[in-house]
């Protein structure tokens, strides 16, 4: 009955959120239903368990969120993204944007960058790309997502992901392990994405004739490429200085940089920007993608802790199967249910991890394929990256969940497929 419950409230809170009700809001709805369905003191679970995750989540990122919020608000207004925007179209043309936003956004979070920080560095040059070439934005968050949440999250070789350095810890692997299904499954998954957004987004660049295109900015100018500085700041002072010389944590050499980048476009924009405007609206958008992400992460808490997902995992483990397979169907319906990768793979390693050791399977094998498993039913509507990336793209989830459905759930899935036939044919 419980358990029942417990996918009642999974439901229920789906439809709210695609029916655009608030997200903070439907979440303590539904911390409340799980706390009277599985018989929990109510108070603790919205004072002590919701509200405990979500300060940890949001003690832990808000000054990235803020700082990356205003990064991007920067950007905007300065015109950096526009002239970004311009010189990407003249000189590759509109028919690599998908190749484009994928390349960028491998490079990005391959340096370590954060999702919620990719986020508000290329919303505004997808906004002038996409409204340039007349393509419904609503396309974007998914092709933005596509490569940040499944091939730099668990599957390339050296990824610095959470994900992939959880299974270090059980299988006593590096982050390296099995490079050659990492390499073949991250060009498996790439090209497919690159092949469903190119057909998606063809159909609107049929119409589109690249003499007409309002390119206005004067490219020739050495200004314009100004406008790379920022980002490559950032890119450099976080890959490079702030980690390899100060020993900084990731988010805080990441956040200094973004500082930085913010700073530089200070300085080369200053005639053209309201320093406090800017400020203030990055704070606005930066908060409420913090806040919307952090709720969900408070329900994720109260979720866990429930005795219905207890009596879930319980029969999840039940599941006796070709040791691979059964792990990958796990690992999936915890991912579904918490909506997170990290969870669902930190829950499955923590119960079955000296199972998986005594088969006798190579531990490379192991840490590459229970990774790439957590990225594919993790992508549901309430997650909170998908939450995150609606908000800060401004974008319709009803309307953009079924790419978003596509490159991070049916690919990935695909693509544990290919990693599979890789192990079957003893390749690592």
């Amino acid at each position: 009955m419980r358990n029942m419950s417990l996918i009642f409230t999974l439901i229920i809170m789906t439809i709210l959120v695609f029916k655009k009700w608030n997200i903070i809001f439907v979440t303590i709805i539904s911390a409340f239903i799980i706390a009277i369905t599985n018989k929990m003191n109510i108070e603790n679970v919205i004072l002590q368990t919701y509200a405990g995750s979500f300060k940890n989540f949001v003690g832990s990122w808000f000054l990235i969120f803020i700082v990356s919020a205003i990064f991007g608000e920067i950007m905007k207004e300065s015109g950096s993204s526009e002239t970004i925007a311009n010189i990407l179209l003249k000189n590759l043309g509109e028919k690599r944007v998908v190749l484009l936003i994928l390349l960028t956004t491998f490079i990005l979070s391959y340096s370590g960058i954060s999702v919620f920080v990719i986020a508000f560095t290329v919303y505004p040059i997808c906004h002038n790309l996409f409204s340039k070439l007349k393509i419904p934005f609503e396309i974007a968050p998914g092709l933005v997502l596509a490569i940040p949440a499944t091939v730099t999250m668990v599957i390339f070789p050296g990824t610095v992901s959470i994900q992939n350095i959880i299974p270090t810890k059980y299988f006593k692997t590096t982050i390296y392990a099995a490079p050659i299904i990492g390499l073949i499954v991250s060009i498996f998954i790439f090209l497919c994405d690159y092949i469903f957004y190119s057909l998606v987004i063809n159909k609107y660049l049929k119409s589109i004739n690249s003499k007409n295109l309002n390119i206005q900015n004067k490219l020739l100018k050495k200004e314009s490429f100004y406008s790379f500085i920022p980002i490559f700041i950032v890119l450099i002072m976080n890959s490079i200085i702030l980690k390899k010389y100060f020993k900084f944590s990731n988010n805080f050499s990441i956040s200094i940089g973004i500082i930085l980048g913010i700073l530089a476009t200070f300085i080369l924009y200053r005639k053209n920007l309201n320093i406090k405007d800017v400020i203030n609206n990055g704070i606005i958008n930066g908060s409420n993608a913090l806040f919307i992400t952090a709720s969900i992460i408070g329900l994720g808490g109260v979720i866990s802790k429930s005795n219905g997902f207890n009596q879930c995992i319980s029969w999840l483990f039940r599941i006796k199967l070709n040791p691979i397979l059964s792990m990958f169907i796990i690992v999936n319906i915890i991912c579904m249910i918490t909506a997170s990768s990290t969870v669902g793979l930190t829950i499955y390693l923590e119960v079955f991890s000296k199972y998986l050791l005594s088969t006798g399977i190579d531990v490379s094998i192991l840490h590459r394929l229970t990774a790439i498993a957590s990225a594919g039913l993790d992508a549901m509507p309430f997650a909170s990256g998908i939450t995150m990336i609606n908000s800060v793209f401004k974008t319709d989830l009803k309307k953009s969940y079924k790419y978003i459905f596509v490159s991070q759930c049916i690919i990935p899935i695909m693509g544990f497929g290919i990693a599979y036939i890789c192990y079957i044919c003893g390749l690592k």
